[in-house]
């Protein structure tokens, strides 16, 4: 995933409502209207059409993707109106049915981004609080790193960054690394909303905190990631909590998306992220330029005192 890339913009598709997850710093909770997949499909159809020509990436995302049954024709819809990038995001638990898996990529699928928190069940099912999560996405891993030989794709992983898996980000690396076609790491930070928000404090760790541990977990595995893939990225923390692993930062994506399904007369407009904020003394820093700075929910329950300017050259 190139910085081209993530400038790029990007339709997301509202392909559901709900998940078969249930995991503690869930984001899109409050954004989720209830909606059958009967009016999703017809939404999408819409969207689709609305932007083809406009957008050439599509992302399906919202809830989990995959349980609605019409996500293979929409795929192949998205590949008829002319998108060159067609992308899902998901927790990959149904990617563990082999059928299932190789239909996504037959019907035209070329990028995945599977959501995996943890290198072991004990870590990934206390996120998820489902019993039997993390060896379902496991095996849908094993799926994608097969068909990988056989299908022109990129894919994937996504773990983010909370008090119950931080430290077990060394290991999950290690595991990561045994997976053939892995495209690229994404390290997330949690954002402070939806369930996030409620179990603020028993999900979100300090930033520094986490931003030390990146950095040392980098650091160790640096020469064998040196040239090489998968890329490390590191989504949500600002420079000045990981010295030494700064460049491996990229932001949030432009992107454009329904903002609900409550109606068909609704259009894609650009998203808005939740804001971010700076402080009086990051104009002192190296990074300020391009450092988008720590979200405002964040700094409105931990204070600014843990994140200081990195010194100018």
């Amino acid at each position: 995933m190139s910085v081209k890339e993530i400038k790029e913009k990007r339709l997301h598709i509202l392909t559901n409502s709900h998940c078969n997850n249930g995991c503690l710093f869930c984001s899109d909770l409050h954004k989720q209207n209830r909606a059958e997949f009967k009016n999703l499909k017809k939404y999408a159809e819409n969207d689709l059409k609305a932007m083809r020509g406009k957008i050439d990436r599509v992302l399906f995302s919202s809830g989990e993707p995959t349980l609605n049954p019409a996500l293979p024709d929409l795929i192949k819809l998205a590949m008829k109106y002319g998108y060159k990038k067609v992308d899902l995001i998901t927790n990959g638990r149904k990617l563990a049915d082999k059928k299932f898996c190789e239909n996504l990529l037959k019907a035209g699928l070329n990028e995945i981004s599977v959501s995996l928190h943890g290198s072991k069940k004990e870590v990934h099912d206390a996120i998820t609080r489902v019993p039997g999560s993390f060896e379902e996405t496991f095996f849908g891993l094993c799926n994608l790193s097969f068909f990988a030989k056989k299908y022109p794709f990129r894919f994937f992983v996504n773990f983010l960054l909370n008090k119950i898996n931080y430290r077990d980000m060394e290991n999950y690396l290690r595991l990561m690394l045994t997976f053939d076609g892995v495209e690229g790491i994404v390290f997330n930070t949690v954002l402070p909303e939806g369930r996030a928000d409620r179990y603020f404090e028993q999900i979100v760790p300090r930033y520094f905190k986490v931003g030390k541990e990146v950095a040392r977990v980098l650091k160790k595995f640096e020469k064998r990631l040196k040239n090489r893939r998968p890329e490390i990225l590191v989504l949500g923390l600002p420079p000045c909590v990981l010295p030494g692993a700064e460049r491996n930062i990229i932001e949030y994506e432009s992107a454009v998306r329904r903002k609900n399904a409550k109606s068909e007369a609704i259009k894609p407009t650009s998203v808005k992220w939740p804001k971010k904020i700076k402080g009086s003394e990051c104009a002192e820093c190296r990074f300020f330029d391009s450092c988008s700075g720590v979200w405002e929910a964040y700094v409105r329950r931990r204070g600014w005192k843990e994140f200081k300017p990195v010194k100018k050259i």
